[in-house]
């Protein structure tokens, strides 16, 4: 994991992330570049019972600052993400035994994306592990991984060949229930450490409920929490907003820090305009622009 110029500690003790640790570590001014320069994010992901998580991903992605969106989801739904996501180039991939399976067209497209998104929307019983490792497979080795939801139970099922493949690229978005897996902890361990154990085992950066975890041991929590995330589409606008800042910077621990960040504040914008519990989750995205220090 690269040296960051956020203060580090003891690795036990979070330490704040804020808007001023923020503008220690900044983000590639996005103004200066073009679209290709600010990079490229592929959502993986969806299902036709689930196409409003891609759809918040996507656009998370763009509001962070990435240039371009590219969204593979399954068939049966990708007109209507396309005509609901103008500003994306939507393909639409077989869905077979529960499980997305990967066109040439996609594959091809694999090479432009500097970000992959995996998990938002995905349904089934069985995580979809081999869609990880194809992706892995087929993608630049530089490209870094934002694996979410169902993804983050294949990512614990790849084989060592595919893990070592994803190496010090890939950032995870799991929710309380996923961390104690990872992390092989007891449901009554605290979250921190039950981070740190899911960071070291994983190899991954890990961002959830604030808090970013590096497998290396150091930490940073945001310092004001915003209890109406806890909603239905709040973790596909994290993953979203992971894709775009690692599309930007291509770094993934300053992708967590600049994605939790984005999302908590925006969620403590929100609160203040709507009340402290009840705002969707797509009514933080408009306000994303505007949390990114500068």
């Amino acid at each position: 994991m690269p040296p960051s110029p956020l203060a580090e500690g003891d690795g036990e003790t979070p330490l704040p992330l804020d808007a001023e640790a923020l503008r220690r570590w900044p983000m590639p001014e996005a103004s200066q570049l073009d679209k290709f320069r600010r990079g490229t994010v592929l959502i993986v992901g969806g299902h036709r019972s689930t196409p409003g998580a891609v759809l918040l991903a996507g656009v998370a992605a763009l509001r962070m600052g990435a240039g371009r969106l590219q969204i593979a989801t399954d068939e049966d739904i990708a007109a209507h993400v396309a005509v609901a996501a103008p500003e994306a180039m939507v393909v639409g991939l077989p869905c077979r035994h529960g499980e997305l399976e990967l066109t040439d067209e996609i594959a091809g497209r694999l090479g432009d994306a500097d970000s992959l998104v995996v998990g938002p929307g995905l349904v089934g019983d069985t995580p979809p592990t081999r869609l990880l490792g194809e992706l892995s497979e087929l993608s630049r080795p530089d490209t870094l991984f934002v694996i979410d939801a169902l993804a983050i139970g294949a990512f614990a099922d790849l084989d060592e060949r595919h893990r070592e493949m994803l190496a010090s690229r890939v950032v995870m978005t799991p929710n309380r229930q996923e961390v104690l897996r990872i992390g092989g902890c007891p449901e009554d361990a605290d979250l921190p450490a039950s981070l740190r154990a899911a960071a070291h085992g994983s190899g991954a950066v890990i961002t959830s409920f604030g808090l970013v975890q590096a497998p290396d041991g150091r930490c940073w929590r945001t310092t004001e929490p915003s209890s109406g995330l806890g909603t239905s589409g709040s973790g596909d606008v994290l993953a979203g907003l992971v894709g775009g800042a690692a599309a930007r910077c291509r770094d993934p621990l300053q992708a967590a820090c600049w994605a939790t960040y984005a999302h908590m504040e925006s969620g403590r914008r929100v609160s203040r305009e709507v009340a402290t519990a009840g705002y969707l989750a797509r009514e933080l995205l408009d306000h994303v622009p505007q949390c990114l220090p500068t």
